[in-house]
């Protein structure tokens, strides 16, 4: 006879296993996949569903989750000092373990300041010398540069080299129009990630994407568009709350001193300002003609420093290993680290010495988010760096906003795969406790159609606190303190069609097979293996891919026919490749149309007229793993995505 505790647990047991297939099965049922033999499947999502706007998010990506590994990057050994902001101490913990030296006497330490010479304007990236003068570095004293180069050597040999950044303890520079002291300090954080998608965010920062979610609570906006492609546009809506050929036209060929930029307007209400760009060759404000700015455009600009440390011969002892990145490129390490966490850590030093006024703070993160096999090495950092305004306690007086500026997307097709933009807004509490309403307006705000316009908007709302809140709309803005329109369209929010992500009712799906699409699948790939065999230094080094089947094709007809009498037919096609891999094809299709169809608007069905094909963009974009590219040493990182070694195929196979 079964005793009945036994036959209870053996019960449990059973019903516990019947709900955990159940779970499963739910949760997997929402997954469309195409090939579990070799673990690739896409999840479709609904990111807003407005009257004004639908917003389709389909995302392709491997079971493997080895690209999301953290692993070190930089090499090199931390300096034999520490910094309490500007005042150095010889860290003798280290000299023993890092260095084994023992004899503390026999090490000195000296450093040169980074040349900041009025004689050049603000925004010259090209590398500043260093002081040709060595000071003594001895503990406790207060150094006289904020950046320098130190070196230190233990009976005359040289034991490090490296670039340092420390903020001083000094009054912020107060502007001649600065009004008195806030009574209530209001900060304002904006940490801009560049190139990173809100696909490629996911997977590369589950640190900081957890950490914005569970410990700072933060309002995601799932309707967050782009407004133009690349940093300039970005920077120009969010800054300055207009379009970057408004930003050209008002500075007049010029430089952007003039622009109205946010930092500007928290000046005038007493602020501290810093503006931080990671790598200042590529930065927001860096157009075709590189004009920058004349002058400092903020308080604390340590662009000068920065393009020191993206210098070829400052980082040529510190490259990352196998990671594919060649002398032609600066690398994202400053010695023993990352140049984005050498920057961040300035800021938040920065952040703590002068903590006594309010601050604004823009940074600009791009070189180790752009490539999207090594941004994951960038997530701790940003984790560390948020997490350290509660450490001393700035959190609650701070107001963060952490976006992208990627521009680049499907979204002519209705669907977007991996190129929409993210954007996390924390309102400060002391705001919400405040203002409760505005919290709840922003809970609202996260399923609906929102831009760089809106958050400039807001922010430009809030730069009169402690004074009375406005809500009045800017001219291409609302702010995300009161409820955005359900109607609002792209044309409302001021998106330029191209960057549209809201669902065309006109899309349609076509055959997947069809003799049409499968021609621009075959010649997509043989695009992609023409790109990686024809390169000298890729040579025999990538697998030649074979189109495996074509997945998804979405087609979007235009509705204006041109003076050629000519219609368009912009089309997205996923396919699957042998080896495993999955590519976005970009297209337009072209038809020329009869006299007689011209003439009737191009709206007869028959199939009359020459149909002709243009590939504009191919793209990989499923989760792909380090090890997919690792044989490739090349400064393009779309080649790098296009090719799959051939170690890797085989390894694969075997």
């Amino acid at each position: 006879m079964i005793p009945v505790a036994k036959l209870q647990r053996s019960t449990a047991v059973k019903l516990l296993l019947i709900a955990a297939v159940v779970f499963l099965s739910a949760k997997y049922s929402r997954l469309t996949p195409f090939d579990y033999s070799t673990g690739l499947f896409y999840d479709t999502h609904i990111l807003i569903d407005t009257p004004g706007c639908k917003v389709q998010l389909r995302e392709w990506h491997s079971t493997d989750q080895s690209a999301s590994t953290h692993r070190q990057v930089c090499v090199g050994r931390e300096p034999p000092v520490n910094f309490d902001f500007d005042r150095p101490f010889l860290n003798h913990a280290r000299l023993d373990n890092t260095y084994g030296i023992h004899s503390f006497r026999d090490v000195s330490c000296y450093y040169a300041g980074l040349d900041t010479a009025a004689d050049t304007f603000a925004s010259d990236r090209r590398p500043r010398p260093f002081e040709k003068a060595w000071r003594n570095m001895t503990t406790g004293i207060r150094l006289d540069a904020e950046y320098f180069r130190l070196r230190c050597l233990h009976k005359a040999n040289p034991i490090y080299d490296g670039l340092h950044l420390v903020a001083r303890r000094s009054d912020h520079p107060a502007d001649a129009k600065t009004t008195s002291k806030p009574k209530e300090k209001h900060n304002v954080l904006v940490v801009s990630v560049g190139a990173s998608s809100r696909s490629e965010f996911e997977r590369n920062f589950r640190y900081t994407a957890d950490f914005l979610r569970h410990s700072l609570y933060s309002h995601e906006l799932r309707g967050y568009s782009a407004v133009g492609s690349g940093s300039f546009p970005s920077a120009v809506a969010l800054l300055g709350g207009m379009t970057a050929g408004e930003a050209w036209s008002r500075s007049a060929g010029s430089y952007y001193d003039a622009l109205p930029l946010l930092w500007n307007d928290y000046k005038k209400t007493g602020h501290w300002t810093l503006y931080i760009e990671e790598t200042p060759a590529e930065g927001a404000f860096v157009d075709p003609v590189d004009r920058g700015f004349l002058r400092k455009p903020t308080d604390h600009y340590p662009l000068a420093m920065a393009s020191r440390m993206s210098a070829p011969d400052e980082t040529d002892s510190s490259r990352e290993t196998d990671s594919g990145i060649s002398d032609k490129q600066p690398s994202m390490c400053s010695g023993y680290r990352l140049r984005s966490k050498a920057l961040l850590d300035y800021a938040s030093e920065l952040a703590e010495a002068g903590a006594a006024r309010p601050f604004f703070a823009f940074i600009n993160l791009k070189d180790s988010s752009r490539n999207d096999t090594k941004a994951h090495v960038l997530d701790k950092p940003l984790q560390t760096f948020l997490a350290s305004l509660e450490r001393w306690n700035a959190s609650s007086e701070t107001t963060l906003v952490l976006l992208s500026d990627v521009g680049q997307s499907h979204w002519d097709t209705g669907i977007t795969e991996h190129g929409m933009p993210f954007c996390f807004v924390k309102l400060a509490p002391f705001l919400v406790k405040r203002y409760p309403w505005a919290a709840s307006s922003l809970t609202t705000n996260e399923r609906r159609l929102t831009t760089p316009y809106d958050v400039h908007a807001t922010l430009k709302a809030l730069a009169t606190q402690p004074g009375e809140l406005s809500l009045e709309p800017t001219r291409r803005g609302r702010s995300l303190l009161a409820p955005i329109p359900a109607d609002r369209t792209c044309i409302d929010a001021s998106v330029p069609k191209e960057y549209c992500a809201c669902t065309d009712t006109s899309n349609q799906d076509s055959p997947l097979a069809s003799p049409g699409t499968l021609s621009l699948a075959r010649r997509a790939l043989e695009f992609i293996n023409n790109a990686t065999s024809s390169l000298p230094s890729l040579k025999d080094q990538c697998t030649t891919l074979a189109l495996r089947r074509v997945e998804h094709v979405d087609e979007h007809q235009s509705s204006v026919i041109s003076s050629s009498t000519s219609a368009s037919t912009k089309v997205l096609i996923i396919v699957s490749t042998v080896p495993p891999a999955i590519f976005s094809v970009r297209a337009r299709k072209m038809t020329a149309l009869t006299n007689d169809k011209a003439e009737a608007g191009g709206r007869s069905g028959t199939n009359q007229g020459h149909h002709e094909s243009e590939i504009t963009d191919v793209d990989r974009i499923d989760r792909y793993a380090d090890g997919d590219s690792k044989c490739v040493s090349l400064v393009n990182f779309k080649l790098r995505r296009y090719c799959y070694c051939k170690d890797t195929a085989r390894q694969e196979t075997s």
